[in-house]
């Protein structure tokens, strides 16, 4: 796991905003082994809507 339990995100452009809550739970179910770099894509084609999620800092990796 990573040093803190979430990593901030961010759509690489703007998202539908009918369907904004349907991205909110998926990205908060969305489980990515650290360690993360920015810019890292996180969701690849979120919803099918064509739009990627990227990670929008680095996560290293925990020391255990």
């Amino acid at each position: 796991g990573g040093i803190h339990p979430l990593v901030p995100v961010y759509t690489e452009k703007p998202f539908p905003k009918a369907r904004i809550f349907e991205l909110l739970r998926e990205i908060r179910l969305l489980e990515i082994e650290a360690p993360v770099t920015m810019n890292q894509v996180a969701m690849k084609n979120a919803l099918g809507e064509g739009i990627d999620v990227i990670a929008s800092r680095d996560m290293p990796e925990a020391d255990v």
